[in-house]
C-alpha cells in the first residue's frame, strides 16, 4: 500500500498571482497523487481556490490569528493539512512565539518575525493503513532562541501523542541539519523511533540567491521509503515542495471485541 506525503511552503506573495499559483498547485497535487500535504503560509484567498478544485480532499487547521478582528491581517496564515484520507480528529496548537528577552524581542520586531506560530494535527483512520497521526508546522524564520523553544514544545507535543499511533511530521523549520539545536531535535525523534526523510536537493532560495534545505519530513523508522525528493512547482514559491513515497504493509483489521480484550489484558 503506497502513501505519498508532501510538505510545501506556498509563499504568502503577491495577491494578484495567488489564484494562478493555487491552480498550479492543484495540478501538482492531482498529477503527483499526493495523499497528505502539509502547507505553510497558506492564506484564505489561496485556500478558497484550492477547495474549489480539490473536491476529493479535505482541509484541516485553524488560522494563527483566528477569525476575529485580526483575520484580515496580511500574515493571518495557516498550516493547513490537505488530505484525501478520512480524518477522525484535528487540532491546532500554538507554539511559543514571543521572545523571552528584550534583545531578541527587539530583533523580532525589527525583522517582522513577531507572529504566532502553530502546529496543525490530524488523526487519520484508514481501512488499509490503520490510524496515523500527522503534525505540520512552520517555525520562526529569524530569532534562534524562539526556534529553540518552539522545537522543545514540538517535541513534547509529538511525544505526548506518538505512543498511540505511527506519527508523521512535516514543515518549514527554517533550520538545516548543520544547526546544533535541529540536530538534537532529530536525534530526540530518532530515539522515539522516527526518522528524517533524506531530501538531497535544496528546498529554499533566499532573496540573496543563497540555497538551503530547511523543509523536512519525519516518518516512523520502520516505514519503507520507495522514493523521496522535490517536486517541480514552476517557481510559484521560493520553496520547493518535498515529498516521500512510502510502502506500508496493509493493516489487519481486528474485530472490535478482540481489540477490547487485548487492551484489557495488555496483549500486544
Amino acid at each position: 500500500m503506497n502513501l505519498k506525503i508532501a510538505s510545501f511552503n506556498i509563499k504568502n506573495g503577491e495577491k494578484s498571482k495567488k489564484e494562478k499559483n493555487a491552480n498550479i498547485l492543484v495540478n501538482i497535487i492531482k498529477k503527483e497523487k499526493i495523499d497528505i500535504l502539509g502547507t505553510q503560509e497558506l492564506t484564505k484567498e489561496y485556500e478558497k481556490t484550492l477547495k474549489q478544485k480539490l473536491t476529493n480532499y479535505k482541509f484541516y487547521g485553524k488560522y494563527r490569528y483566528g477569525n476575529g478582528i485580526l483575520s484580515k491581517f496580511k500574515y493571518n496564515e495557516n498550516n493547513i493539512i490537505i488530505t484525501n484520507k478520512i480524518v477522525r480528529f484535528n487540532k491546532t496548537i500554538w507554539l511559543p512565539w514571543l521572545a523571552n528577552n528584550f534583545k531578541d524581542l527587539k530583533n523580532s520586531i525589527i525583522n517582522k518575525s513577531i507572529t504566532p506560530r502553530i502546529v496543525t494535527m490530524i488523526t487519520i483512520s484508514d481501512k488499509e493503513l490503520g490510524k496515523i497521526i500527522v503534525f505540520n508546522t512552520h517555525l520562526d524564520y529569524k530569532i534562534h532562541s524562539i526556534k529553540k523553544r518552539q522545537l522543545e514544545k514540538l517535541k513534547k507535543i509529538i511525544f505526548k501523542y506518538k505512543k498511540r499511533y505511527p506519527t508523521v511530521l512535516t514543515g518549514d523549520f527554517n533550520m538545516n541539519e548543520k544547526d546544533s539545536d535541529f540536530k538534537n531535535f532529530v536525534l530526540s525523534l530518532e530515539e522515539k523511533a522516527m526518522k528524517k526523510v533524506n531530501i538531497k536537493n535544496n528546498t529554499y532560495m533566499a532573496p540573496n540567491g543563497k540555497k538551503s534545505t530547511i523543509d523536512h519530513i519525519f516518518i516512523p523508522k520502520d516505514w519503507k521509503i520507495v522514493e523521496s525528493g522535490i517536486i517541480d512547482s514552476e517557481d510559484i514559491s521560493d520553496h520547493k515542495p518535498i515529498y516521500v513515497l512510502i510502502d506500508i504493509e496493509k493493516k489487519k483489521q481486528e474485530n472490535k471485541y478482540v481489540q477490547i480484550i487485548k487492551k484489557a489484558f495488555k496483549i500486544k
